[in-house]
């Protein structure tokens, strides 16, 4: 039964993704989140490389300025103490400040879902726990100033993965690259210890966070993969907080009928995916 729900608005998020977080009965069951574990491989990479041009250079990549079509799927898991949250959505984004996520939790039965709809003027939240009607707020979006008007999409969850990407790279100290495989993807793990914890992570989060992992695809250099440690990673451990990033696209565009659909809000007509 579910005795209490929060959306954190400032997470892996804080131009992230909008993390909902439902905190169950303690009798019922965990949700089990399994992990892929990574494989080294010997290949040796250049000690010269500098990791934060690198980092950086994807973010530029990934930005709202570089790449306004981007549309992305993603799977989020925290570990709270002795249990786990699994939630799951999509991010898609236009020009012009256009934005949607969504995101529920998949704990079981949907628990709870978050709804973030821009249209580049407005933009609405809508929360729903269980069957119950969603929760709406609407609010004016900066326009006046570009710096303000993507500010305040991050702040709403909609800076999309490059966004989540910047804050880890701000705090990343020592950081080191290896390359090898998650499952059957090739990619380079950067891993490193944070100066202090980034401030869009929940409280439960920032005040156990000590180290963080980065997954780059080997091609792309996007990331495929972000956790957030509570110690040295190792085999024995398992993250605090991660979040896969699935079939990132950039530059596909919407028609004009799917952008209406998309980047307005329709609480009885939700838009297709």
């Amino acid at each position: 039964m579910l005795t209490r729900a929060i959306f954190l608005l400032s997470l892996t998020l804080t131009g992230l993704f909008i993390y909902a977080i439902a905190r169950p009965d303690p009798s019922a069951p965990t949700a089990e989140v399994p992990d892929v574990a990574f494989v080294p491989q010997l290949a040796a990479l250049d000690a010269k490389l500098d990791i934060h041009k690198i980092l950086r250079d994807v973010c530029t990549e990934l930005s709202a300025q570089k790449a306004p079509w981007l549309a992305v799927k993603f799977r989020q898991a925290m570990r709270d103490g002795s249990r786990s949250f699994v939630t799951q959505g999509s991010f898609q984004r236009g020009p012009a400040g256009c934005a949607r996520l969504e995101l529920e939790i998949i704990d079981g039965p949907p628990l709870a879902k978050l709804t973030v709809v821009s249209d580049g003027e407005l933009l609405a939240q809508a929360r729903r726990i269980g069957l119950g009607e969603p929760s709406v707020t609407i609010a004016k979006i900066p326009t006046s100033d570009r710096h303000r008007q993507d500010g305040f999409l991050i702040n709403a969850g909609c800076g999309g993965p490059g966004a989540v990407l910047e804050q880890m790279n701000q705090h990343l100290q020592g950081a080191t690259l290896q390359s090898g495989h998650l499952g059957d993807r090739a990619v380079t793990l950067v891993e490193g210890e944070f100066d202090r914890a980034p401030a869009n992570l929940p409280p439960t989060i920032r005040a156990r966070v000590r180290a963080g992992r980065i997954y780059l695809d080997a091609q792309t250099r996007w990331p495929c993969r972000l956790e957030w440690w509570a110690a040295k990673p190792s085999a024995e451990r398992r993250p605090l907080l991660s979040v896969d990033y699935l079939d990132l696209e950039l530059g596909r565009q919407l028609s004009d009928e799917d952008c209406k659909k998309t980047f307005s809000y329709h609480p009885d007509s939700p838009a297709k995916k």
